[in-house]
């Protein structure tokens, strides 16, 4: 059961990034195919996109247990407010405020996170990893953040990899930031909206569980 479910919310993110890619970004990106390092490939587009949680070892367990107790893919606000309205309610091992307090507290982390995340997808590429003429990295923050925290996590040394990320995209839920870590700028900044989001979500889910 920890495997299925595991294994279900990795599945349910790549197709998350799939899809937030079609939706808000390109809708080239329908021909990625499913594959392994990186997670999602097209030899049509010469594209290999890889996708990870930026986020650490403990609060993502804690998000994938309160994930599948409540949904999938809900925002940290979301969850705090659905936390608290259960915790009114009945007594959950799951809901007790360690957990909670765990979830408040990730953002000083996340910029960190963030960080540590992209240079662990840098190191995968620069070992056993399928190169094509455009490598993409799609990162889940789990929570919001303005261009001036994306900014501070380009603060870290690419010098020493021969192979690096053409374009990193970086989710904050209501916007998806498309970077690139070796110049340290944002590219671009898309807004997205909380029905396109739902979309997003309902579309992810359904494949996850075809």
């Amino acid at each position: 059961m920890e495997q299925l479910r595991s294994r279900f919310n990795k599945e349910y993110f790549e197709y998350y990034a799939k899809y937030s890619l079609i939706m808000v970004f390109n809708k080239k990106y329908y021909h990625l195919k499913k594959g392994e390092s990186p997670d999602w490939q097209s030899t049509k587009l010469n594209i290999g996109v890889e996708v990870t949680r930026a986020i650490d070892k403990d609060i993502c367990l804690a998000y994938d247990i309160i994930n599948e107790y409540f949904d999938i893919g809900i925002s940290n606000k979301e969850l705090i407010e659905k936390i608290q309205e259960k915790k009114s309610k009945c007594k959950d091992p799951i809901l007790e405020s360690d957990i909670e307090s765990s979830l408040l507290n990730h953002d000083s982390a996340n910029i960190d996170n963030l960080k540590k995340s992209y240079l662990h997808k840098t190191m995968k590429l620069n070992r056993n990893y399928i190169h094509y003429d455009q490598n993409q990295l799609y990162m889940f923050t789990f929570r919001t953040m303005d261009e001036n925290e994306v900014i501070k996590c380009f603060d870290i040394d690419l010098s020493k990899y021969k192979h690096n990320y053409d374009l990193c995209f970086v989710n904050c839920f209501d916007r998806l930031y498309i970077c690139d870590f070796v110049k340290k700028e944002i590219l671009h900044t898309l807004k997205v909206s909380n029905q396109l989001l739902q979309k997003i979500k309902d579309k992810a889910y359904i494949k996850t569980n075809m």
